[in-house]
């Protein structure tokens, strides 16, 4: 995995306003359907990151569980972020080639 390019990307994507930051707006994001894949840091065993990991899975959704809640904060430039959404399918293919 090449998680220095993948952080890139995603921060690209932030830029071009195709990233949704927040459980809140994920799942109202999930429930339309516009999601293409979640990436969450699963570490904490709160009730918030179960709940999306049930909603991605209800919702056939690719949740990545590959960064860190400060790696995700420095995608986005805030502080605690612990879920991302994407929901552009183009950048969702470019993503899924760092992974792999």
């Amino acid at each position: 995995m090449d998680k220095e390019k993948l952080i890139s990307t995603l921060g690209l994507a932030y830029r071009a306003n195709k990233i949704t930051i927040g459980y809140d707006q994920i799942v109202k994001e999930l429930k339309k359907k516009n999601i293409s894949c979640v990436f969450s840091d699963l570490s904490d065993d709160s009730d918030s990151a179960r709940q999306i990991k049930n909603k991605c899975d209800y919702y056939n959704v690719p949740l990545y569980n590959v960064l860190t809640s400060e790696e995700l904060s420095k995608i986005c430039s805030k502080h605690n972020v612990k879920t991302i959404s994407l929901h552009d399918n183009g950048f969702h293919e470019l993503v899924k080639k760092y992974i792999d």
